[in-house]
């Protein structure tokens, strides 16, 4: 699975990738950096799932990286404020929560309460598979040579 975003909506992306991967599933996450998005998504491949997460303002890469990923054989899922938005247009199944927000431009509240009830929702259909990387998560979470034991971190 490849997570795509731009500027805020790479926020929401980086919490699918990072509950995916606890879950045991592989994900990557695609966000502006030292590869541009076209870059980053020239592996995709059919098989493979691609959910991007597209809030205003829309950005051409996005759309475009969508796109090539789509072309490849990608099947798409689209989290956004809009079925407008220019992603949908590729989208084999579309999300659309709010992003309203009285300052600074897009909320991710919404999708980022969408993210945990999907990925929620996976971790139960995954049943064992997912309670396998679960089990591994607590231990890594309870390993006193990495975090304080005094306050009661769980998974």
């Amino acid at each position: 699975m490849y997570c795509i975003g731009w500027g805020i909506s790479s926020l929401v992306m980086e919490l699918m990738q990072i509950r995916l991967t606890i879950m045991g599933c592989r994900a990557f996450l695609c966000r502006r950096g030292g590869l541009s998005l076209w870059e980053q998504v020239r592996g995709v491949r059919e098989g493979d799932v691609v959910i991007v997460c597209e809030l205003p303002s829309y950005a051409v890469e996005v759309t475009e990286s969508v796109e090539i990923a789509h072309r490849n054989g990608a099947k798409v899922i689209t989290m956004t404020d809009s079925a407008a938005a220019p992603v949908c247009r590729f989208a084999e199944l579309q999300l659309n929560v709010s992003a309203n927000s009285p300052t600074f431009g897009s909320s991710i509240i919404g999708p980022i309460f969408l993210t945990h009830v999907l990925t929620s929702s996976l971790a139960v259909s995954l049943g064992a598979e997912a309670k396998k990387s679960f089990d591994e998560q607590a231990s890594f979470l309870h390993d006193e040579r990495i975090f304080h034991p005094i306050f009661g971190l769980k998974y």
